[in-house]
């Protein structure tokens, strides 16, 4: 499972994006049990489903993306494609907005990540 993109992802999109405002697509495969085995300092007592620990990242990432600028536009439970192989399941689809990035923290595209949580990052502008 990947949670984070490499440096090397970051800087392949910010050559990619376009100079208008864009809408990521997000699509989540969740576990039966969260997985804490990379961070055993923070698990729970008990364990958690990977839809309680997905449900709460997700209620804090509106105030994250408007730090940014950006703002969830969609966020619905998944299932089997259209067009596809029915095998091919997400369990959550979300759509984000995000600004141009030339008038956003996108850019330049020399940033830096920060982890702020066991699951998240936080990237920004790195300054100069």
């Amino acid at each position: 499972m990947f949670i984070l993109p490499t440096p090397e992802a970051v800087q392949e999109l910010m050559g990619r994006l376009p100079e208008e405002p864009f809408v990521m697509l997000n699509l989540y495969r969740l576990r039966n049990v969260a997985d804490y085995s990379a961070h055993p300092e923070i698990a729970p007592e008990s364990p958690v489903s990977g839809r309680e620990l997905f449900d709460r990242y997700a209620a804090g990432m509106d105030r994250l993306l408007a730090e940014l600028g950006a703002k969830r536009v969609f966020l619905a439970e998944g299932g089997s494609p259209f067009i596809g192989p029915s095998a091919e399941r997400w369990d959550v689809v979300q759509l984000v907005w995000y600004p141009p990035p030339r008038r956003s923290w996108l850019w330049p595209p020399t940033m830096r990540c920060k982890r702020v949580s066991p699951i998240a990052s936080r990237c920004w502008r790195t300054p100069g």
